[in-house]
């Protein structure tokens, strides 16, 4: 491990700080891990039907998250060091009854709250509580007329002028308000990219804080690769938006590929609808290593503090599924073996653990 530190160069603002370092510094001492960043999933159900959806095939068992699973995940996460709660799917969030009060009663308990969400049924309840409770919220529109949004999100032609005069609403409810960030999202398709010059126009009318264009997560990475290009290529051709506009490429077709961990995993946990906990969502995607299941009796906390799963957790962050350095230039990893590097106790540990463990190959 002498040489990771090579592998330190310029990282992404990933939310990592010393305090992530010590969290890691625990786990490997068999204490709790709470991961700065939970997702929860309120439901797995969505009024619409987007061609380009990971969780499309997942969705044949219905399920809302039980309200008081929620807030004793809540309330553990809050008391275990996680900084970031996200609601999103798995479905739509805002089908659950209980939306409104569980981004309220989360802002309470957590320093930052973040929504994602396709914005069709928002209510003027939701409304408010977005603007009052949430440090950022992502709506997914992926089209820029009626007629596209019909046909990527599998719904109404009249749902794209309602959702886009919901987050107009919304934005102006904001005024000059920070927070919450409004981002508004397009997966980038052969269906929809012709439509792209047209939703950067619609995005600089509503004037968001951010635009982020991505290629479609189950497409083959060739071809993302080359709808990427288009992207930027229509981007270098539209200059004329004053709003932040980013554009990147997906990235689970290379994990699927290379069946290496996530390189994020000792940042993220996902809670689904019906209490799955994992460690990362691509073990979402891909349902497997899933670390247990949440219930009212058995709650996050105690999942956690399971031996069993302290292994397992360590064993999908640094284990034996290893195959390559190719893991540690990840910028995650980067800007991580900057803070454990600065923090040699933690790395020592890392270190120790690994040589019993595994056999990884640096240089």
């Amino acid at each position: 491990m002498e040489k990771a530190s090579k592998f330190v160069g310029k990282a992404h603002d990933f939310i990592l700080n010393e305090r992530h370092v010590q969290k890691i510094d625990a786990l490997i001492d068999g204490k709790p891990y709470f991961p700065e960043l939970i997702e929860i999933f309120p439901s797995n159900i969505c009024n619409h039907h987007c061609t380009f959806c990971i969780s499309a095939e997942s969705n044949s068992a219905k399920s809302f998250i039980d309200t008081e699973v929620f807030y004793n995940t809540i309330r553990e996460a809050a008391q275990g060091g996680v900084s970031k709660i996200r609601l999103c799917g798995g479905g739509e969030p805002l089908l659950h009854k209980s939306i409104v009060n569980f981004i309220t009663f989360a802002s309470q308990h957590i320093e930052s709250v973040s929504l994602i969400t396709n914005g069709s049924l928002m209510t003027d309840a939701m409304r408010e509580a977005i603007v009052n409770h949430c440090n950022d919220v992502r709506f997914s529109i992926d089209a820029g007329n009626a007629e596209v949004y019909a046909k990527m999100h599998g719904t109404s032609h009249k749902s794209f002028d309602k959702t886009l005069h919901h987050i107009s609403k919304l934005i102006k409810s904001k005024g000059k308000a920070i927070t919450p960030l409004v981002e508004l999202s397009f997966v980038a398709t052969s269906e929809n990219i012709d439509s792209l010059p047209q939703f950067i126009e619609i995005a600089t009318t509503l004037q968001p804080n951010s635009v982020n264009i991505t290629t479609n997560t189950l497409a083959p990475l060739k071809s993302q690769i080359a709808m990427y290009k288009k992207v930027k290529a229509i981007l270098n051709n539209h200059t004329g938006s004053n709003v932040p506009i980013s554009a990147n490429i997906s990235h689970s077709d290379a994990f699927e590929e290379t069946s290496e961990p996530c390189p994020a995993f000792l940042l993220y946990g996902v809670v689904t609808s019906k209490g799955t906990y994992y460690s990362s969502c691509h073990h979402v995607e891909r349902n497997i290593n899933s670390l247990g299941t949440i219930h009212r009796s058995y709650t996050l906390k105690t999942l956690l503090s399971d031996p069993k799963v302290i292994q397992k957790q360590l064993k999908y962050a640094f284990g034996k599924d290893v195959k390559t350095e190719k893991l540690y230039k990840h910028p995650y990893n980067e800007k991580l073996l900057e803070l454990m590097v600065n923090s040699k106790q933690t790395l020592d540990k890392v270190t120790t653990w690994m040589s019993k463990n595994i056999t990884l190959k640096i240089d």
